[in-house]
């Protein structure tokens, strides 16, 4: 294994404290997958002084991560390296992620096996040049098997977050999840609602996308999600009536393209929650408590992006409101039509198709702004100033509807004629007061 000149420099000062420095995780499996890493995990049974004291001897910069885990970042030139201490873990049982105690240790076997998944516990001691494998994690790599270091029920229930890095890293890395371990999956995916919905969605953000990171093309991500039937727990049991994702489903998801995985993993969740269609004021309701302050906490942006854009496809897809439907998704940005386009049904398909035709025809405006006409125009022609930004809605929806042509002479003609009467309607009111 190629290890830089700052790594080893840093191994012989651990070595004079007689201490074996060690990288650890990721970066050994991923050598041994022939992929790339640039993470750097260390680990020795070293104290946090005394590895602030080699830091300070080497003029390294060093920043203390989590004190009570023995964590510290350390800079040597441009490179940098997490250590950790040799510990062993406690935790309560209830999936939650943080240990109730922690003791720091001399021995590396029991450091191994607080680590969750045994591709992931591969020490090398890098002045000896060997890798020291405790738990079979070289010949799980081999099978291509994601299998815990312990027993899967103490593994996932010490910390449910496990249960999301299974599925990361079998979609990652396409490998299978060892049959007791995915049993397990199930069994203690209830205990979900223990982890922080910010930790989920950092696991959800990088498992729709877990296939395309090392280019290892597979279903995995969905197909789990299918078999383990936990997403009620990762969205806090807001869909308990999901339906399973069909085969087509999983095809469409997975044609997406990076950007649009996320939020198309959402759409997708919602076509099947929403099997008929739904009130304006339901899809707004489930979606808030899908990814807002009660879910996901996703952005702002993703939740409106969300709602948006399946309002759209429900409307195309029920046959409802498609005109307005279509013109919408004019306005939408490829990425975003990339969604629409993989969840809509053939026959919508053919709608928007033929109303995308009308719509270039007609000269339809798909915003207020591609109106023939502007607020200079309309102040020109002697239209109140007060009634111009309901004047200018007026208008946009005859246009839409077909009741006068988007060209200028006509919108003026209107729009002359609704600020009459609207200035008649004002005076009938004023003489009543």
């Amino acid at each position: 294994m190629e290890i830089c000149e700052e790594l080893i420099l840093l191994a012989k000062e651990f070595k004079k404290k007689k201490a074996s420095l060690y990288l650890v995780g990721g970066y050994v499996r991923n050598h041994l997958l022939g992929l790339p890493s640039t993470d750097f995990d260390i680990c020795s049974s070293l104290s946090e002084d005394k590895v602030l004291s080699i830091c300070t001897k080497l003029k390294a910069k060093t920043s203390r991560i989590n004190k009570s885990l023995g964590t510290i970042l350390i800079q040597i030139g441009n490179y940098k390296f997490e250590y950790t201490r040799f510990r062993s873990e406690s935790y309560s049982h209830n999936g939650t992620h943080t240990p109730v105690e922690i003791k720091f240790v001399e021995d590396i076997n029991i450091d191994c096996l607080r680590r969750d998944f045994t591709i992931n516990s591969l020490y090398y001691d890098i002045l000896e040049n060997r890798l020291i494998d405790l738990v079979g994690g070289q010949k799980d790599l081999e099978r291509k098997l994601i299998k815990t270091t312990q027993d899967p029920s103490q593994t996932f229930s010490d910390d449910a977050l496990r249960i999301l890095r299974a599925i990361r890293f079998s979609a990652t890395l396409d490998m299978d999840i060892e049959k007791t371990s995915l049993k397990a999956l199930k069994t203690f995916s209830p205990l979900l609602k223990s982890i922080s919905k910010e930790r989920i969605l950092k696991e959800l953000q990088a498992m729709v996308i877990a296939d395309l990171k090392y280019n290892y093309p597979n279903k995995r991500f969905l197909k789990t999600i299918n078999k383990t039937q936990m997403l009620k727990y990762i969205f806090n049991y807001t869909l308990n009536n999901i339906k399973p994702f069909s085969k087509k489903d999983i095809i469409n998801f997975y044609n997406l393209s990076t950007n649009s995985r996320l939020i198309g993993f959402y759409i997708l969740i919602l076509c099947k929650h929403f099997l008929i269609p739904s009130t304006e004021s339901n899809i707004a309701y489930t979606i808030n408590n899908l990814l807002g302050i009660n879910g996901l906490k996703e952005t702002n942006n993703s939740i409106i992006t969300t709602e948006k854009l399946f309002k759209i496809l429900t409307n195309l897809n029920s046959n409802t409101d498609t005109l307005n439907a279509s013109i919408n998704y004019l306005t939408l940005s490829t990425s975003e039509r990339e969604i629409i386009d993989a969840f809509i049904n053939k026959k919508a398909k053919q709608t928007l198709s033929d109303n995308i035709k009308h719509i270039k025809d007609s000269n339809l405006p798909l915003s207020i702004h591609q109106l023939d006409i502007c607020v200079q125009d309309l102040l020109d022609n002697n239209i109140e100033r007060k009634y111009i930004s309901k004047i200018l809605s007026t208008l946009y929806n005859q246009v839409l509807n077909m009741c006068v042509a988007n060209e200028k002479d006509a919108l003026i003609k209107l729009a002359i004629q609704i600020n009459e009467t609207f200035t008649e309607i004002n005076k009938q009111i004023e003489e009543k007061l």
